[in-house]
């Protein structure tokens, strides 16, 4: 034998030894591989799993990361809840027809005297009981009152029927909202600004509410009915 055809013989020698080396690699790695549909059930799972490692990579929605920072108010009759900023200062608040609350931030608070502060509210919520829409609802709690009254119309908040009232009447711009659900009325009231020439002897300036009224908006937007 030549040495031209030995180099040749000892190629296909070398090519049919690596093939043959793959089959029984490969064949040995498939039957490594656990088989759930053997007898036995499903295989042990070593580690965290696909599903878990997955969504923890996805996050928290910025709308749940926003509500995950919020406090929950329930009125005392637990008719309604809502998310408001975990520092607002809750306070009581009774007038001749409606009764409630009032959730004002400290730092605006914080920016008058202490004798002054408790004219100083910022989103002011109250429920009751009424079958009318929330429109009528509101017409008859102001019973032909001066209002100022800027815009008006029928909407949806949190997918209840709700009624908005935007105005400005003697040096106060305000913001009323009714929402209503299955006889339940739930009034919220807030103002953008209040001028000095809206107070009289109590604040001897004027209140600007203005960096707060996203929170406000915020507030109104996630109430819930618990009856």
């Amino acid at each position: 034998m030549n040495r031209r055809n030995l180099i040749l013989l000892l190629v296909v020698i070398l090519i049919i030894a690596g093939g043959a080396g793959y089959y029984f690699w490969n064949k040995k790695g498939i039957s490594d591989v656990p088989d759930a549909s053997s007898e036995g059930g499903a295989v042990s799972q070593e580690g965290p799993s696909f599903f878990d490692t997955f969504f923890e990579k996805l996050g928290s929605s910025d709308e749940s990361k926003k509500q995950a920072g919020l406090k929950e108010y329930k009125d005392p009759t637990g008719t309604f809840r809502i998310m408001h900023p975990p520092a607002w200062i809750v306070r009581g608040e009774e007038g001749r027809l409606l009764k409630g609350a009032s959730l004002t931030s400290p730092e605006l608070l914080n920016q008058y005297s202490a004798e002054e502060q408790q004219f100083v509210k910022g989103l002011v919520v109250a429920a009751a009981e009424s079958e009318e829409t929330p429109e009528a609802y509101y017409k008859n709690l102001i019973a032909g009152a001066e209002t100022g009254q800027t815009e008006a119309r029928n909407l949806t908040v949190n997918d209840y029927p709700a009624y908005l009232v935007k105005g400005s009447v003697r040096g106060i711009s305000y913001t009323i909202y009714i929402v209503s659900h299955n006889n339940r009325i739930v009034y919220f009231n807030y103002r953008s600004l209040e001028e000095t020439s809206a107070h009289q002897n109590d604040i001897k300036r004027a209140i600007d509410f203005g960096p707060y009224l996203t929170d406000f908006e915020a507030a109104v937007n996630s109430i819930k009915f618990l009856k």
